[in-house]
């Protein structure tokens, strides 16, 4: 059995997420948990995680909404990086995150967006991302990539939004190869200019490929 209070408390807010929705625990998920803890790994990348694609045996694939829920109050890790991850659920999963956690300085959302799920309809989940973000006073994101990751001009403005409201020096933002046009562009660099404390902080800003 996992050891109690690992990684922030990892296993407990599993095994309580797990029994709220009514999934079998996937103890190879704690297990790839308890790896990161004694390798000192801080960097949660989320499709190293065990049963994050479904196998070759056509077993179902590991449920994503508790495996997040992990990281809305954790304070072991540093980063989530959520890449190349086909999953349509990612981004309601990702909203909780977005709005709770307090100490995770880089948030990855890149390459989200190369699979026959994505459509028209993910992408105001996308923006409730951004939104999440913009009502999180708390938060300590301070390098955030959607590099890859379509952005309709609803989507941007949700992390418009968040980027409006950001608490706090944000070093990188990277936008690149997002599909954004013209105007999310302008949307973006408008609102860089709106918040006084981003251009005296930010020292990498990439917005190329759109």
């Amino acid at each position: 059995s996992a050891n109690k209070g690992m990684a922030g408390g990892v296993p407990e807010v599993y095994y309580a997420k797990c029994d709220q929705e009514k999934v079998i625990p996937n103890q190879n998920f704690l297990t790839f948990i308890e790896d990161c803890v004694v390798d000192g790994i801080l960097d949660f990348v989320l499709k190293d995680c065990p049963g994050i694609h479904s196998t070759k045996s056509g077993g179902d694939p590991i449920v994503l909404r508790p495996v997040i829920a992990c990281f809305d109050n954790n304070k072991f890790f540093r980063s989530l990086i959520v890449a190349d991850v086909f999953r349509p659920e990612i981004f309601v999963a990702l909203e909780p995150f977005c709005k709770y956690n307090q100490t995770m300085t880089k948030l990855v959302l890149s390459g989200l967006s190369k699979h026959r799920y994505f459509n028209g309809s993910q992408q105001e989940t996308i923006a409730n991302v951004g939104r999440a973000l913009s009502v999180n006073p708390y938060h300590s994101i301070s390098v955030l990539d959607l590099a890859h990751t379509e952005l309709s001009f609803e989507a941007t403005c949700g992390f418009v939004d968040a980027l409006e409201m950001w608490p706090h020096g944000l070093k990188v933002l990277n936008m690149s190869h997002c599909n954004m046009n013209k105007k999310s562009s302008t949307e973006i660099l408008n609102v860089l200019q709106r918040n006084l404390a981003m251009p005296l902080t930010i020292e990498e800003l990439v917005l190329d490929g759109n």
